[in-house]
């Protein structure tokens, strides 16, 4: 079932829906996959003279692994040539799941979580990654919580 708040995306491929979510294991399964950390990723992904075709079918692969789990690498690489604008539009669908999922909660990405004004979290602490540090890659505007 389609979560936005927890930054889930989809997008048609002829008759089937699939969907993205950037879980924290899927981060780590990205980071596993490519062997470099998430920062790194997303700088690549941000800079069309380092972008590499393989880190864009890497990124879609680890958005599918939640609701599409039995989804290959290699699936994940046709998958990229059946979409309607190839790689440019999977990047777009792709900078809306991370837009989303570091926008979904104020005290997503920091350890430990941000004290709200509800009270809620466990006081301010350093920050590991915040959603002004992932860089709108998409082109769109953020979505509106």
């Amino acid at each position: 079932m389609l979560n936005p708040q927890k930054g889930d995306v989809s997008f048609q491929v002829g008759e089937k829906t699939y969907m993205l979510r950037y879980s924290h294991l899927a981060l780590i399964q990205l980071e596993n996959k490519l062997d470099k950390s998430l920062m790194s990723v997303i700088g690549e992904l941000s800079d069309v003279e380092k972008m590499r075709i393989g880190t864009v079918v890497a990124i879609l692969w680890a958005g599918l692994q939640k609701h599409h789990p039995k989804m290959s690498y290699d699936d994940a690489a046709a998958l990229l040539d059946e979409v309607d604008g190839g790689a440019s539009a999977v990047i777009e669908i792709i900078g809306e799941s991370f837009q989303r999922a570091f926008n979904a909660s104020g005290t997503k990405g920091t350890n430990p979580p941000q004290r709200e004004a509800n009270g809620t979290g466990t006081g301010s602490g350093s920050t590991i990654l915040r959603s002004d540090m992932i860089p709108n890659i998409s082109g769109r505007s953020p979505p509106e919580n």
